[in-house]
């Protein structure tokens, strides 16, 4: 097997296997080094509490780990049901964190390949390059706002459930759109990324009965988005006035 084989020919192979080399230090285990700013020491800390509430008491509402308490969707952001509030209520946090990691790094990479490639029509070397830049980019991005570095996997799931024709397919693209929205932050994904792909589709695609299909899925896809994201939005607007305090979690 060559190099070219492996990079080229199988670049999902290719982007794991990288995905895990610049997250090396998770061999460390519990005593790796993480990013510590608030995406970690606030934001991962947060959910390992409402995790491991969720699975000892079931659905709740109120976070008492703060001065005070607050609204669980106050505390970071985050829905009940993301995915790493679930992992975080079962496993280590150093755990969750690099696993995280690893996969934000692998589906970054490997949605802007697909997205340059199947839906740009570019050549296999320059998505691949694409891709790998792509992965580098997680390295110091704010892994919490996920739509900074999945957004090319969104544009091409988004691209293959118009065009795709087996149900079957598009059950699964519908999924990963599905995962992607559930571990976006609604107060920073709405005001900022449905403007920029309604920018894309009106200017680039064409013709007229294709746009008019990208708009209706469009409307639909973040219609839906929005509503179900409305009670997360609606408590973080509430609970503004004593967003100070998140700052005094007990760790």
């Amino acid at each position: 097997m060559t190099i070219k084989y492996f990079f080229i020919n199988k670049p999902q192979r290719a982007l794991f296997v990288l995905a895990c080399l610049f997250n090396i230090e998770f061999i460390l285990g519990p005593y790796a080094p993480v990013r510590i700013d608030d995406r970690f020491d606030i934001g991962f800390v947060a959910m390992k509490s409402i995790g491991e509430n969720l699975f000892r008491y079931g659905l709740h509402f109120w976070d008492g780990s703060v001065i005070s308490g607050v609204v669980t969707a106050a505390t970071a952001g985050f829905s009940l049901f993301h995915p790493a509030v679930l992992l975080s209520g079962i496993m280590p946090l150093w755990v969750v964190y690099f696993l995280w990691k690893i996969v934000a790094a692998f589906a970054a990479g490997y949605g802007m390949y697909l997205y340059l490639s199947r839906t740009l029509r570019l050549s296999s070397l320059a998505s691949f390059c694409g891709g790998l830049m792509m992965l580098a980019v997680t390295r110091q991005t704010n892994i919490f706002d996920t739509f900074q570095y999945l957004f090319p996997l969104y544009l091409y799931c988004f691209d293959r459930c118009i065009n795709e024709q087996l149900l079957r397919n598009k059950f699964r693209y519908i999924l990963v759109l599905t995962i992607i929205f559930i571990s976006a932050l609604p107060h920073v994904t709405i005001p900022f990324i449905p403007a920029i792909h309604l920018a894309m589709i009106i200017f680039f695609v064409r013709p007229l009965g294709l746009l008019k299909k990208y708009l209706i899925w469009f409307f639909c896809v973040w219609s839906i988005y929005i509503a179900v994201q409305s009670p997360t939005l609606y408590l973080l607007i509430s609970e503004a006035a004593y967003s100070q305090r998140i700052e005094f979690q007990r760790y």
